[in-house]
């Protein structure tokens, strides 16, 4: 788990012996600054007691420009990976099948888009976005 790149992000790492498997993942969360636009943001992981693998994965962020009008920001949970990617688990399969369906679905693509750097980029994500 990494942070600080601006982006919510994966990485998927596959077999050296066969591409379609997945071995690992690394997965990278957003930053609290707010550098190019982007809304801050932080991560949330929640591990398993007996394999430390990780169970759950939420992105938190808010609105630098509504903070400012406020006073002070509103987190908002903004990205539950298993329930707004549809993903079973956080296993290095499910982040592999996920960017599978990135490739074929231009509107999960354009959703994923979005989320990355917290609506800095909208519109779709077309054939070459993806």
């Amino acid at each position: 788990m990494f942070g600080h790149t601006h982006s919510d992000v994966f990485k998927t790492a596959l077999s050296s012996k066969n591409e379609l498997a997945p071995t690992g993942t690394m997965t990278v969360c957003g930053s609290l600054t707010t550098w190019g636009g982007i809304n801050p943001s932080f991560c949330v992981y929640e591990l398993d007691r007996e394999t430390l693998l990780p169970v759950k994965r939420q992105t938190w962020s808010y609105d630098i420009a509504q903070a400012n009008e406020l006073g002070s920001p509103q987190w908002q949970l903004y990205t539950d990976w298993l329930q707004d990617y549809e993903m079973s688990d956080l296993s290095p399969s499910s982040y592999f099948d996920f960017a599978e369906r990135l490739q074929q679905d231009s509107a999960l693509a354009s959703e994923y888009r979005m989320r990355y750097n917290r609506h800095l980029t909208e519109g779709t994500c077309d054939e070459g976005c993806r």
